[in-house]
């Protein structure tokens, strides 16, 4: 096993964790119990992780980071919706 596949199962474990979240966010129409905060820290952190991945030339982190990105996002943006009571 070389250490790309485990960066790759790695990155694929961790980003797919947020799924979960947004289909309870999707089914029960409520990011009440989301910490705002915690998604304030997520995508910036995310963020960099990509920027050191596309400086490193390194896919595993850009590829997941870049999903990651978008799935941490939804939650944020999902969260924000809600607390103005705009969630769909």
């Amino acid at each position: 096993m070389t250490i790309e596949v485990i960066g790759l199962a790695a990155g694929l474990l961790t980003t797919v964790s947020s799924l979960p979240q947004i289909y309870r966010i999707l089914k029960t129409k409520s990011a009440q119990d989301i910490s705002l905060y915690t998604y304030l820290m997520i995508l910036p952190g995310v963020l960099l992780w990509l920027l050191y991945g596309v400086s490193a030339d390194a896919i595993a982190v850009i590829l997941w980071n870049t999903i990651a990105f978008v799935f941490n996002g939804t939650i944020f943006i999902l969260k924000i919706a809600d607390d103005y009571k705009a969630l769909p």
